[in-house]
């Protein structure tokens, strides 16, 4: 065994004597810096501000930049300082931090990319069951799953390279790394070795594999379905792919340049190689997914630009100050409520071709046509509907809500999955009650008549005591009866301005046989 010291620091050989050049150098890594930083956190605020996407896909997004300007400060930093730095030692504890904090990146971003991967096969090739398999609590469990496996992983890798002794402290690196400070240590690295191995094989049996059956499927799924669907796999799983293939050839330069000589190769490409990985996907993602995601792209221009700013300020500073003193009052009653309800509602609009949303205050109701057991778009409709009611401060309850499905198929052997609403699953009705009218599944008047012949029956009981003809009976009359047959079950119609209402009498007898 050759004699072994205790050093105390390593020596980054990779930084050379660069001259002048490093003021050039330090600029470059500078700019590279801020653009990271100023990229991922702008579309984390977009993310965390914009409530339509608070989906599974773009919290995975979220996670995948906050990981990145994780790795991105424990590299950058220390590359800044040693650029403009005469000495380029490294002490044994930052060394190890290091390791640590770009190992973890590293591990957690090919986590979250594989999870991403399940996300879009579970989406593609589930939607139905998408919202009950990819909960909130699964969301989170994952996310943690990726971060926690991955810190005690090199934790354990920290732990083993903690023990050893070194013959040399010279690193021809730009920064540490696990591979060659273990090649520097004199004493035995078999527990070291086997553990990288296991480590590997772990990751690759837990992450490259569920990533590749998860596109095969998706591949076999996208070959049956309609062009549009194609379309839209297509569009998200495009970055995902181009991420993943950045992030693998970047992580692949690293290793070929760890295990095979490299002195060949012209210094500035090596270097370029090396960092390659740390420094082009911080970059490379939140552009992709930016230009690529068509939500998230909208949300950044909502934020950056509105077309019509001048005109929505006026307008929304004129009705301010004129419904100021209504704020305490119960403008349900108000004269000017139906004007401020169209304006309140003119954006909430159906983003398919294929469905129609039907607005009347709380009576507010989607409809959707499926053809071929595609129920995508009508799904997307009704989450793009709670999204809208969330931004705009409307309460949206799940539990009240329901679903009714006329179906005239002659084959009906398919199965319906509930429709989620944060969370919630809302309720399948053979019949609701709508604007005064019970609307059932086979679409007859069947239900809706036999309630009012119902109502109908109980009036005359009311009338024993009041002479025919009478002001009280001819106001019973409109109360019970009239207001039965012509659906005007709400006093407060009648005396609405907007809504003209011609009573007229009608014989209680009469309409009862009737």
């Amino acid at each position: 065994m050759e004699n072994s010291t205790h050093f105390k620091v390593f020596r980054l050989a990779a930084y050379g004597d660069i001259g002048q050049l490093k003021y050039c150098y330090f600029t470059v890594v500078t700019v590279l810096y801020f653009v990271i930083i100023l990229a991922n956190i702008l579309l984390i605020g977009v993310i965390c501000i914009e409530r339509s996407l608070h989906e599974p896909m773009y919290m995975f997004l979220c996670a995948l930049f906050v990981n990145q300007l994780y790795g991105s400060t424990g590299l950058f930093p220390a590359l800044m300082f040693y650029l403009l730095s005469d000495t380029h030692d490294i002490s044994l504890l930052y060394c190890y931090l290091q390791i640590y904090v770009l190992y973890t990146c590293a591990l957690t971003e090919f986590s979250n990319l594989s999870v991403m991967s399940y996300d879009r096969y579970i989406s593609i090739c589930y939607p139905l069951q998408y919202n009950n398999i990819m909960t909130p609590k699964i969301i989170c469990g994952l996310i943690l799953l990726s971060c926690l496996s991955s810190f005690f992983l090199i934790a354990i890798i920290i732990s083993l390279s903690l023990r050893l002794q070194f013959c040399g402290n010279v690193l021809d690196r730009l920064y540490c790394d696990n591979y060659s400070v273990v090649k520097l240590a004199c004493s035995n690295t078999m527990l070291n070795n086997i553990w990288g191995l296991v480590v590997t094989v772990l990751y690759i049996s837990c992450t490259i594999f569920p990533t590749i059956y998860s596109y095969v499927r998706i591949l076999q799924i996208c070959l049956k379905s309609s062009k549009e669907t194609k379309q839209k796999a297509f569009n998200t799983c495009t970055p995902h792919i181009a991420s993943m293939l950045n992030f693998l050839f970047g992580w692949l330069f690293v290793i070929l340049q760890g295990r095979y000589e490299t002195a060949d190769l012209p210094p500035i490409l090596r270097t370029i190689l090396f960092v390659y990985f740390l420094i082009c996907p911080p970059i490379f993602n939140p552009l992709m997914y930016g230009v690529r995601m068509v939500k998230i792209r909208h949300a950044c221009n909502k934020f950056a630009y509105r077309p019509n700013r001048s005109t929505e300020d006026a307008i929304s500073t004129a009705l301010h100050s004129a419904l100021t003193p209504l704020d305490k009052t119960n403008t349900y009653g108000f004269v000017l409520f139906p004007l401020l309800y169209c304006l309140f509602t003119y954006d909430c609009v159906s983003v398919h071709g294929s469905n129609t949303i039907v607005k009347f205050a709380d009576d507010t109701m989607v409809v959707g046509l499926i053809n071929d057991n595609d129920e995508l778009a009508y799904r997307e409709e009704v989450k793009h509907l709670a999204a809208w009611c969330s931004d705009n401060n409307v309460a949206l309850n799940a539990k009240k809500t329901k679903e009714l499905i006329v179906d005239y198929r002659k084959s009906k052997s398919c199965s319906h999955s509930p429709v989620v609403i944060d969370g919630t699953e809302v309720e399948r009705v053979p019949s609701f009650k709508f604007l005064g009218v019970y609307i059932s599944e086979d679409l007859s008047w069947t239900l809706n008549t036999s309630i009012v012949v119902k109502k109908g029956a109980v009036a005359p009981v009311l009338f024993e005591e009041a002479e025919e003809g009478t002001p009280v009976s001819q106001d019973l009359s409109r109360c019970m009866v009239e207001s039965i047959l012509t659906n005007c079950t709400n006093s407060d119609l009648a005396d609405a301005p907007w809504l003209p209402v011609r009573p007229c009498y009608v014989d209680p007898a009469q309409a009862v046989s009737a």
